[in-house]
Parts: structure tokens; sequence; C-alpha cells
């Protein structure tokens, strides 16, 4: 059994991946099914550690005046800290510090993957 997200759009599923880059890749899953990208991969911008990565804008789109979703995952310790928006292409994105051990409630096995990829 692992942690579910609870949202006004229901209860979702975070499942970590790697992408090509060794960058941490989250998506978000409703169902079983694939409700948004909670990460985005910017190869071109610098990251300073595994645990870091930046945040889908449209992720963003989900954020109402009762619900911002960087917030929500801020609350539970998902987001570790924020360090402000890097431009990239025609968009802005959040750069953040996930909280690892936190995420590993929520997919053990995807984190498990993960670090092993990475080589942490």
């Amino acid at each position: 059994y692992m942690k579910k997200l609870s949202t006004p759009y229901g209860e979702l599923d975070l499942k970590i991946y790697t992408y090509p880059n060794k960058r941490i890749a989250i998506l978000l899953y409703s169902d079983d099914e694939l409700f948004d990208d909670l990460t985005i991969n910017l190869p071109n911008q610098p990251i300073n550690a595994i645990d870091e990565g930046f945040i889908n804008s449209s992720i963003e789109i989900t954020t109402t005046d009762e619900f911002n979703m960087i917030d929500e995952l801020k609350r539970v310790g998902v987001i570790e800290t924020t360090y402000g928006q890097r431009g990239y292409n025609f968009g802005q994105y959040a750069y953040v510090k996930f909280n690892l051990e936190v995420l590993k409630e929520y997919d053990e096995d995807g984190y498990n993957n993960f670090i092993n990829e990475v080589g942490a």
C-alpha cells in the first residue's frame, strides 16, 4: 500500500521514473491512467543534485483559488523547497528540490529503480 495525494481531482498516485539523462521523472496517475506529468525534463538547465527537478507548467494550470499543486506537494513533504522559476523556450518552470524519502512512501519500486539507475 502506497500513499496517495489527495486533490480536488481525486486521489492521485505519484510514480517515479528516470529520464534518459538520469534526472528524476514523476508522473501523476488517477485510477491507473495518466493524469499529468508532474516534472518536465529540461536537459539544458543545470541542477545541483539528483533530488532536484522542474515542475511541468501544466501543473500550474490545475491551480485554483482553493488549491495549488506545488503548495500541496510542499505541505505533504514531497517538495522540500522551491528555488524560483527558470525560463526555457516560451515557458517558465518551477525549479524544486524533492524529498526522496517522502517520495519513496508514494512509490517505493520507482524510488528504488531511480536510485539504482542514477547510481546513488
